[in-house]
């Protein structure tokens, strides 16, 4: 049985810090890294190998400047975002959210300030939203499959 299920090989790692890049490989195990290392590592550890040779290995990518409020609650995945390589999505930007507002308030706010039409934003929360306040919103959530991580 293999030690790892992944062994990213030979890409140019970045740590997420200010520190310079290097190339690197990275061993995965359940999810998350196991190891970082200098030198190639044996293919055989793993069940799955990618050759990251002129390609970049990069920590996730947060974009911190959304408004998919409502289209988490339509397209949980947000696979534009993922498509591009964010891991972390921030919602309530621009101080707007409809985690405390109810439904016609929460699509008024959108309308007027992202211009989100809102005969199309307003049925969607008379029907969906089913919390009014942060702990009911983060249950609403954490039933839905996510493609990315969030953030309020």
């Amino acid at each position: 049985m293999a030690q790892y299920d992944l062994i990213v090989q030979s890409g140019r790692y970045f740590d997420g810090s200010a520190a310079p890049s290097s190339i690197r490989s990275l061993a995965i195990k359940d999810g998350r890294v196991a190891l970082i290392s200098a030198e190639p590592l044996d293919e055989h550890l793993a069940e799955r190998v990618i050759d990251a040779r002129g390609k970049w290995i990069t920590p996730g990518f947060l974009d911190t400047h959304t408004h998919y409020d409502a289209e988490l609650i339509v397209a949980p995945g947000l696979s534009e975002s993922v498509r591009h390589g964010v891991t972390t999505v921030l919602v309530g930007s621009c101080s707007l959210s409809m985690v405390c507002s109810q439904a016609e308030d929460a699509s008024d706010i959108f309308t007027r300030v992202e211009t989100v039409p809102r005969e199309k934003v307003l049925p969607i929360l008379q029907t969906r939203k089913t919390w009014s306040g942060p702990r009911q919103w983060r249950e609403f959530i954490d039933q839905h499959p996510l493609g990315p991580n969030l953030i309020s």
